[in-house]
């Protein structure tokens, strides 16, 4: 099966994409080709939608893109995230007369003019050709060993714990106060006997973020992974631990860390404000896989407390992903 990726260059959308292609590979022999999508700089974001909705797709890939349809390879199927290449994507399932797949809302595009919309919100199950789970994550439980059962700190036993750190965003707006405490809060978890950690920044990682915890990286029984120096991909180890930490700001992280089948503790800021998002993190909570905790409440027994009544997800969300997409997709 030829599947074609549209990407904006972002990697939390084209890493959505990379899961969709990873999941199918599961039960298709897979031929990837990958297309960089982007906008002219004289169109608007918020007008993208508009124009895709009203341009024939030929007009489209060329007003909106500076491209046309012999761009992009021969392709069975075409998937994409990110709203700046939704309209792209259906011009060229329209084109090629080929089912698509997108992740993401569709900023008011025809839901009929997509094979399949994936959201991790409970309501898409009343749209059309929508479907719920959560939001595609490239990781494969089954590739990872298997975590140790967490059994408290006051175990002397080995166990290790996988902290992803994103940055500040509208709705979690981490500060350096929020740095320092969670800087304090893994080096009183790195002193308890037996605990290792896993510490991976990401693109958004601020400056404070930095000062605060580069000084963990000195200790024996931490790992610094620092993504400017590290780049994309470098977070692989953190899945491996037994344990995951991941600050609330980002989504993609949290799917993660749910997906590899870790219990998993998402950290908040002391300023938090309504997301979209909030409704699937708080799906992921009701069934049991993940745990919310606000920083300024972060201590070893509430991080114990949270752990252990945490039921890691079972099924392997890939197979799950890949039997959806094909069908809905009749492929």
């Amino acid at each position: 099966m030829r599947i074609i990726i549209l990407s904006d260059g972002r990697p939390g959308h084209y890493r959505q994409s990379e899961a969709i292609v990873a999941a199918v590979a599961r039960k298709r022999a897979v031929e990837t080709s990958r297309v960089e999508v982007r906008l002219g700089k004289a169109i608007p974001r918020a007008l993208a939608p508009r124009l895709a909705r009203f341009l024939p797709p030929r007009a489209y890939l060329v007003i909106a893109h500076g491209l046309s349809e012999k761009d992009f390879p021969a392709c069975d199927l075409v998937v994409s995230a990110g709203a700046v290449t939704f309209g792209a994507n259906i011009a060229l399932a329209k084109l090629r007369a080929i089912p698509n797949v997108i992740a993401g809302s569709l900023r008011g595009l025809n839901p009929h003019d997509v094979s399949l919309t994936l959201l991790p919100y409970a309501r898409a199950r009343d749209f059309p050709n929508h479907a719920c789970l959560i939001k595609p994550a490239a990781i494969d439980p089954y590739t990872l060993p298997a975590p140790r059962p967490w059994e408290g700190f006051a175990s002397e036993d080995e166990r290790s714990i996988g902290v992803l750190i994103g940055g500040p965003t509208a709705n979690a707006a981490f500060d350096a106060r929020d740095w320092l405490r969670l800087a304090d809060m893994l080096a009183e978890c790195a002193n308890q006997p037996g605990v290792s950690l896993r510490l991976a920044t990401s693109p958004r990682t601020p400056s404070e973020a930095y000062e605060a915890l580069e000084p963990l990286g000195a200790r024996a029984n931490v790992r610094f992974i620092d993504f400017r120096k590290a780049g994309p991909g470098s977070a692989g180890p953190i899945y491996e631990c037994d344990a995951m930490f991941v600050t609330s700001d980002s989504m993609s992280m949290i799917t993660e860390a749910v997906a590899a089948q870790r219990p998993a503790i998402a950290l908040q800021p002391a300023q938090t404000k309504p997301h979209a998002d909030d409704e699937a993190v708080e799906t992921l909570a009701k069934d049991n896989y993940l745990r919310i905790v606000p920083l300024a409440d972060a201590t070893l027994q509430t991080l114990d407390a949270a752990l252990m009544s945490i039921t890691p997800m079972r099924e392997n969300h890939l197979d799950i992903l890949a039997e959806t997409i094909l069908s809905r997709t009749r492929l």
